[in-house]
């Protein structure tokens, strides 16, 4: 099983931060009710954060259409940096505002597995 990476940051350099700032998107699924509108591209204190994932956030605007596509192009075109975890034990830290990342299918001998997330602020 492998899960792969693609530096949020640079794709968002590519597009365009402005584009992706005014790409309007809301969850599939209401959360407490409610589906926020929410920007891919978000300038937060620092850094800033990237919202993405195809399957469970919708574009809510024109707009919103015309970013996903651009980044959903730019993100087919990323090259992609595989990590696999091969031992129990083994640990993979990921800036979740920065980098997008997907795993492979998970074969059903290994459906046992656990996944456990941890969110921090810092790391020191």
């Amino acid at each position: 099983m492998l899960t792969t990476l693609i530096d949020g940051y640079e794709i968002v350099a590519s597009v365009g931060s402005s584009v992706l700032s005014r790409t309007l998107v809301q969850p599939r699924r209401p959360a407490d009710g409610k589906r926020p509108l929410l920007a891919v591209w978000d300038q937060h204190t620092g850094r800033g954060r990237v919202r993405w994932d195809e399957e469970y956030l919708r574009a809510a605007s024109s707009g919103g259409v015309e970013g996903m596509t651009r980044m959903r192009a730019k993100i087919q075109q990323a090259a992609a940096m595989p990590v696999a975890l091969h031992r129990p034990g083994d640990t993979l830290l990921i800036d979740n505002w920065r980098m997008l990342h997907g795993r492979s299918h998970v074969p059903a001998a290994c459906h046992d597995r656990l996944i456990e997330r941890v969110y921090l602020e810092k790391v020191h």
